[in-house]
């Protein structure tokens, strides 16, 4: 599965070796398809059923992050 991310950040500096850092990432997979083929079975008293059943689903995943941090830089 491929996918791809993106992300965006910046820094403030203070005075005395503080500095603040904030970040942004987006990341999506590909688009995945899951197909599932299964045989059911059904009873209820003296009726029975039975046959195949699929499962077809469509799926992407989709992760946003944002990220804020202090930090001090060490003299």
């Amino acid at each position: 599965m491929w996918g791809g991310a993106a992300q965006i950040g910046t820094t403030y500096s203070f005075a005395g070796g503080w500095f603040l850092d904030f970040a942004y990432t987006y990341a999506r997979s590909a688009d995945f398809a899951i197909s599932n083929t299964v045989t059911v079975f059904n009873q209820n008293g003296t009726l029975s059923t039975s046959g195949s059943a699929v499962l077809n689903a469509q799926e992407r995943v989709t992760n946003q992050s944002v990220t804020l941090t202090l930090n001090y830089q060490f003299h």
